[in-house]
């Protein structure tokens, strides 16, 4: 298997754990492996999540927002919003925003100022192809905002990836690399788990 960011060979591994393949990047640390969840099962492992706003759901929201708020502007687009649109509901008083999800909202025929992806992109089964649609929803000049997991060590010790609807994993070379690729400039990163990305004029 080849890294979609470096096109480089990845590294085979067995995982301890799960009966599946790990692959790992030995140039820009980018992480996958396949679960195999796909469709229905897919859709109810998700379901399972209780993304519904409660309390600490809508918290988690609200932290994430002191952070990215100063990147949001003009139109905005929430990217795999869940069932039950949190992040539409925050921020439709101060933005136009629309909500997207592969199981529960169609996705309107636009590009955006703003894409927000909140723990969206480690779920991509096929990332060179999720990349390129995601990517290609940001005007010029637009900001792509994301918020995943960066790739912890020791990395099957890790919880993250425990998640069977977790397969792609990134560090920010890997990051920088796929926005370098795509016209983009990383402008902010909290080497955590939040990356912004610039799209070029």
């Amino acid at each position: 298997m080849k890294c979609f960011v470096c096109h480089t060979p990845m590294n085979e591994q067995s995982h301890p754990t799960f009966e599946i393949l790990s692959y790992a990047c030995a140039t820009c640390g980018l992480r996958y492996q396949d679960h195999g969840l796909r469709g229905a099962a897919e859709q109810a492992r998700y379901e399972l999540h209780h993304n519904e706003p409660t309390e600490a759901y809508v918290a988690m929201f609200e932290s994430i927002l002191t952070t990215i708020e100063p990147y949001i502007q003009g139109s905005v687009l929430d990217f795999g919003s869940g069932e039950f649109n949190v992040l539409e509901q925050l921020l439709n008083q101060r933005f136009d925003i629309t909500s997207y999800d592969l199981f529960f909202h169609p996705l309107p025929l636009a590009t955006y100022d703003t894409v927000i992806a909140i723990e969206v992109v480690e779920h991509f089964i096929d990332p060179a192809k999720e990349w390129a649609r995601l990517l290609a929803l940001v005007r010029p000049g637009g900001h792509l905002i994301v918020q995943t997991r960066f790739v912890e060590a020791p990395f099957f010790d890790w919880w993250y990836q425990r998640d069977p609807t977790h397969r792609t994993f990134y560090t920010v070379t890997a990051f920088t690399a796929l926005a370098s690729q795509a016209g983009f400039e990383v402008i902010f990163s909290n080497n955590r788990s939040i990356i912004v990305m610039k799209r070029g004029r």
